[in-house]
């Protein structure tokens, strides 16, 4: 006979296996949803097990299977078995979730369902927000080195602007350290890899004394050069990279904790150099032949590309008998102090610092003519302070708080670029045009003040509402195009102010375009150096309802809607005042539902949630075809958009030791408002229907790791993991050249450890098929370049831990 539980029972197990059966693998978390205080929070935690993961989406400690927003994560020891090292890694481990890197500025564009922002100046406000400890990293540029000595990290998908504010209208990543322990521990970790790289970290930590104790973690990379040329005999891509975090744990009292930090990275590495893709004349007539017809590797891998041999001639520009480099670092401190005011009632603030710097020298051309050149300088800094209550009365989980927060980004550009034909096309001027230079800084205040609440109408079900008010001011100083130097530019300058000025009946105004000003036109066809401000508010907020049948399984539903602020292109050719225009701030409104399910006592976890963003002013790096300088890059605002999909994951524990992962994600991107954008080619075309830049329909990741006893002391292990990201394109329009293709990557490792933890050695493979693929792809003056991704590596990675028990 079969019982009501038993019936309940088969019904759960028939859904898990119809859903796991359209699966694949990777490890999806949840977060941000209802928290139910310390007590129940143990009280779940012993009810679904004791190796639960806790999270701090909500930035609060949650059990990681209760909460409702889809979320993605690795532990430490999945970071290690994947080999992240950066942002940029966490595909492996994130469906959905892209990232194309800029070899210019070393910025990164980060999308998520399809959403993101494909702006690569140094000061770009992301669509994706990224925090360390709750530290926010408002610039791409700043998250380069943040995977050192971590805990786990969280990646968020969907509008997180309750809690995180504005620029997370996409999703938000945290990186949550290690953090000072009571008991002494220490640990060395140590590559070899191809390429001659080897990448060893660090870590200290321990008691200093009866309330106060402290953490030192460091990393360092020496990597040999991994691009090559196919023209000649030459290599490029060195990797000189450090990274530091020192912690510092005061608890006076069991009420009272201070957790001070200083952390930074710093960079040496030479920049990735472009893959020619093909020619993008921006005035056909004066092209070099050779660039037209630059050869193209014959079977292209990720390590082919091509570059001069030195910048620029000494003495000639900015860039003058320099090597091709980076120069870069980062540092940031923080001080957060919890104070448990009352048993049920938190106060914490959070104060954050960052400053990075950028000096870049690299050729993003392609090939070994003088079309690109560029060195780019600039600076950040950011400021941010939050204070925020958290308390339970009853049955309501209650948030509030506020934050401030100040980002500004100076920008300058140098550019060497005497063979690009629309500078040919101007040499018939008395002074030959081989030097420019942009400069933009922008400033960022942003005031917000939050509140949610968590309302408990039974054990089994409960609602959940927030609100958020922003205000943002926004600052514009110094922006141009100017002469580098050499009086070139500003010749330029004074005949395109002529010509305009004579079309519109003005008379000519020749000595104000001087050596080393700017020849951006304003008002009147004069000389411009922008300075402009403009201010927007906003209201993100979230609402839903979540029902918890049992420990095997939870539904929800939300609504929600979420901010990116606008912003100036913070540089770009920019020859009239005009493409100074500021892109309005985004709006995502995003309906979400979802279920998890724990069946066959925890051997069987599925995921699965379905998703619809309407958007509104959609922001995009669009272009304009300017009279002399051909198609140049500029912000624009799409009038509507949407976005529609799901994601699901599987996790399959089918004997001991045997861990199967699989997730899939689906975000089907469309311009819903006709538009037109000139292709890089400047062929305009009406972007209707198109889907959103690096926006793969599907994307999948899988993972299978196997363990098992060697003796009592000892544990062997394999493991495989890929990913696979359908095609996709670098812009809004269709444009051939710009076609990110699909494809599919896999690594492979195994090792022995053992089994007290203390030692382990692993040997590893990445991408071992050595696909040949590319991320993002640029329009560079007169070609088209690549940048592709890394190629087969392999190596062998020893790890040794002192733990004092």
């Amino acid at each position: 006979m079969i019982t009501e539980k038993g019936v309940e029972e088969m019904t759960i197990r028939s859904l898990g296996i119809m859903l796991g059966s359209t699966l694949i693998y990777p490890t999806i978390a949840y977060a941000q949803g209802t928290q139910h205080s310390q007590t129940s929070l143990a009280a779940d935690a012993r009810e679904v097990s004791n190796d639960e993961i806790i999270v701090t989406a909500q930035k609060r400690e949650q059990v990681m299977s209760r909460v409702p927003v889809t979320m993605n994560v690795a532990t430490n020891k999945e970071i290690t078995a994947l080999g992240i090292t950066k942002t940029d890694d966490l595909a492996k481990i994130a469906p959905g979730f892209t990232a194309a890197r800029v070899s210019q500025s070393g910025s990164v564009v980060y999308t998520l369902r399809g959403v993101g922002l494909n702006e690569s100046t140094l000061g770009a406000l992301p669509s994706v927000s990224v925090y360390v400890d709750e530290a926010p990293l408002p610039f791409g540029f700043m998250a380069q080195s943040t995977a050192l000595d971590l805990e786990r990290i969280e990646v968020l998908k969907g509008p997180q602007g309750l809690l995180f504010g504005q620029n997370s209208a996409a999703g938000a990543i945290n990186f949550i350290a290690k953090k000072p322990t009571r008991q002494v521990e220490a640990g060395i970790r140590a590559s070899a890899g191809r390429f001659n790289t080897f990448d060893s970290e660090a870590y200290i930590s321990g008691p200093l004394s009866s309330t106060l104790s402290g953490r030192i973690a460091v990393n360092g990379v020496h990597g040999g050069d991994w691009q090559q040329s196919y023209t000649r005999d030459d290599e490029i891509g060195k990797s000189r990279r450090a990274a530091g975090r020192m912690q510092l744990l005061w608890e006076p009292s069991p009420r009272l904790r201070a957790l001070a930090n200083v952390n930074g990275w710093l960079d040496k590495s030479d920049p990735q150099i472009p893959q020619y893709a093909g020619p993008n004349l921006l005035a056909p007539p004066f092209a070099l032949p050779g660039v037209a017809n630059y050869p193209l590797p014959a079977k292209p891998t990720n390590r082919d590309a091509d570059w001069s041999i030195l910048p620029a001639p000494a003495g000639t520009s900015p860039l003058g008998g320099t090597k091709w480099g980076n120069d870069n670092y980062f540092w940031g401190a923080g001080l957060r102090i919890d104070w448990d005011v009352f048993s049920d009632v938190t106060l914490t603030s959070l104060t954050n610092v960052g400053r990075a710097r950028l000096d870049s020298i690299t050729d993003i051309d392609g090939a070994v003519f003088d079309t690109q050149h560029y060195r780019l300088t600039g600076n950040l800094r950011t400021t941010d302070q939050e204070v925020r209550l958290t308390s339970k009365i009853g049955r309501f989980d209650l948030t509030a708080g506020g934050s401030f927060e100040y980002a500004r980004a100076r920008e300058q550009n140098y550019g060497w670029i005497p063979d690009q034909s629309s500078v040919v096309a101007f040499n018939f001027l008395p002074t030959p045009t081989r030097n420019v230079a942009y400069s933009a800084n922008q400033t960022h205040k942003t005031w917000g003040i939050f509140g949610s609440i968590d309302t408990y109408l039974t054990d089994e079900l409960s609602l959940i509402g927030g609100v958020r008010y922003s205000d943002v001011r926004h600052k514009l100083l110094g922006a141009c195009i100017a002469d580098g130097g050499d009086g070139g530019f500003a010749a330029v300058g004074s005949f395109l102010s002529g010509t305009a000025r004579s079309v519109a009946g003005l008379p000519p105004m020749p000595n104000l375009f001087a050596p080393g000003g700017c020849v951006t036109l304003g008002p009147d066809f004069l000389p411009y150096r922008a300075k402009d401000s403009f201010s927007e508010d906003n209201v993100s907020w979230k609402f839903g309802i979540n029902w918890r049948e049992s420990s095997q399984v939870f539904m929800y539903a939300s609504v929600s809607r979420g901010y990116k602020s606008g912003s100036y292109i913070n540089t770009a050719g920019l020859s009239y005042k005009t493409y100074l225009t500021p892109v309005r701030q985004e709006e995502n409104t995003a309906y979400e539902a979802g279920v998890k399910l724990s069946m066959i006592n925890r051997s069987v976890l599925v995921n699965a949630s379905v998703f619809y963003y309407d958007l509104t002013d959609k922001q995009i790096l669009g272009t304009l075809v300017d009279p002399f300088f051909g198609t140049l890059p500029v912000l624009a605002n799409i009038p509507k958009s949407r976005v529609v999909g799901f994601d699901a994951d599987i996790t399959l524990l089918p004997v001991h030791g045997l861990t199967i992962r699989g997730g899939i994600n689906h975000s089907d991107s469309k311009v819903r408002s006709h538009m037109i954008l000139p292709r890089y080619d400047s062929v305009p075309e009406d972007i209707y229907g198109f889907p959103f830049p690096f926006a793969p329909k599907w994307s999948l990741t899988g993972q299978a790791d196997w363990e098992w006893g060697l003796g009592d002391s000892h544990q062997m292990f394999v493991g495989a993991s890929g990913l696979y990201n359908s095609d996709t394109n670098a812009i809004a329009a269709k444009g051939p050249g710009t076609r990110i293709k699909a494809y599919g990557t896999l690594d492979l490792r195994a090792g022995i450890r053992a089994s007290n933890g203390r030692w382990e050695a692993m040997a590893w493979g990445r991408n071992v098929t050595n696909t040949y693929y590319w991320n993002n792809v640029g329009f560079n003056g007169d070609v088209l370049g690549r940048t592709t991704g890394l190629p087969a590596t392999y190596g062998v990675t020893v790890t040794f831990k002192l733990i004092n028990k």
